[in-house]
């Protein structure tokens, strides 16, 4: 080869091979199989459905599971309208009766008359505009605001800031979940500690 070229390849590492050892240019983040890198900010850094739920951080709801009974309710509960029962849980503009049991940690709530609410806090678990998807166990039906009642799985925009209220008539219900993903995943436990920690930014003594 001429000078000119040995001096071109002195800089180039082999196809095969091990290390640069001059001033590298051209080289993509793709050419090295680093194509998904980017200077991407933490707060625009996805996590794994895995990591969602070892953290807590996919549901929307907090008492999700009904473990949380600040108030002690008990046998058949009858609530006025807005009413609390089970922490972050009030019944709708007709009130509401319900009973509940738990077994192998799992509280089921089966709501004779009226309906039960949650309001979602737009402000603290909401961000955006997404497309949310809605599942529970039982045989209540459940909808947000006045919208029609739908079986456990449907999917709806929330807005943040909005603090949609998601209601359930009569019927069963357990483990209550919204998540941002397409379609329903499976139950994702929090520790009670954290459940508790979350309720009490809302309970109020009476």
């Amino acid at each position: 080869v001429s000078t000119a070229q040995a001096e071109a390849l002195a800089g180039k590492a082999s196809l095969g091979g091990a290390t640069f050892t001059g001033p590298v240019a051209g080289i993509s983040k793709a050419m090295v199989g680093l194509s998904n890198v980017d200077n991407t900010s933490d707060a625009s850094k996805p996590i794994s459905i895995a990591q969602a739920v070892a953290l807590g951080l996919r549901n929307r709801i907090d008492n999700s599971n009904f473990v949380v009974n600040q108030r002690a309710v008990s046998g058949t509960v009858t609530l006025a309208p807005g009413a609390y029962g089970h922490d972050r849980w009030r019944a709708g503009a007709g009130g509401c009766t319900y009973t509940f049991s738990r077994s192998q940690g799992i509280v089921t709530l089966t709501i004779s008359a009226g309906t039960i609410l949650q309001v979602i806090d737009g402000a603290s678990s909401l961000q955006g505009t997404n497309n949310y998807v809605t599942s529970w166990v039982g045989t209540a039906m459940g909808r947000y605001g006045t919208n029609a009642y739908a079986a456990s799985g449907f999917a709806i925009t929330l807005v943040a800031d909005s603090n949609p209220y998601l209601e359930f008539g009569t019927g069963t219900l357990s483990p209550v979940q919204v998540e941002i993903w397409a379609s329903p995943t499976p139950y994702a436990v929090r520790n009670y500690a954290d459940e508790f920690a979350r309720c009490r930014n809302y309970y109020v003594a009476k």
